[in-house]
């Protein structure tokens, strides 16, 4: 089955994103999310052939009639999962699907409609300080009832 493999920004989580106005009622993005929009600009300007080709693929496997089907593996150090203590810290991977989703949509130009959550996993970067997001696309159907193991 093809699938492609693309390294991503740090996501911040969706929690983050938003602040409230208490004079308007509204919501307005904060700067962790503008810095984070900044920084996946210039990660699509460095990228730009590639994500042309994700692009391309993608489109390809919608109009074959497939979703495309996003796994995330949020790679983070080991002190940001673990205390001193070794036990597991706190940390809602989750909150971060939606905000991941919405960046690789406007940098391949695909509507995010098309998207179906894959697996989410936290994973310990043994090899160095980064964080980053391993994401995976691939061709998927749409699960019937019938085809569920419950």
């Amino acid at each position: 089955m093809e699938r492609i493999t693309i390294k991503t920004p740090w996501p911040p989580t969706i929690n983050r994103c938003y602040a409230n106005n208490p004079r308007t009622r509204g919501r307005f993005p904060t700067r962790e999310l503008k810095a984070f929009k900044d920084e996946c600009k210039l990660f699509a300007i460095r990228n730009r052939k590639t994500l042309f080709e994700i692009s391309k693929t993608c489109s390809k496997w919608i109009e074959d009639g497939n979703w495309i089907e996003v796994s995330m593996y949020l790679i983070m150090p080991n002190h940001a999962i673990y205390t001193k203590k070794n036990t597991v810290k706190k940390l809602d991977a989750t909150n971060r699907i939606k905000v991941t989703h919405d960046m690789l949509a406007e940098m391949i130009g695909i509507d995010d409609c098309y998207f179906s959550s894959g697996p989410v996993e936290k994973v310990v970067n043994n090899v160095d300080t980064d964080r980053y997001v391993q994401i995976i696309l691939k061709p998927s159907n749409i699960k019937t009832v019938t085809q569920l193991d419950i």
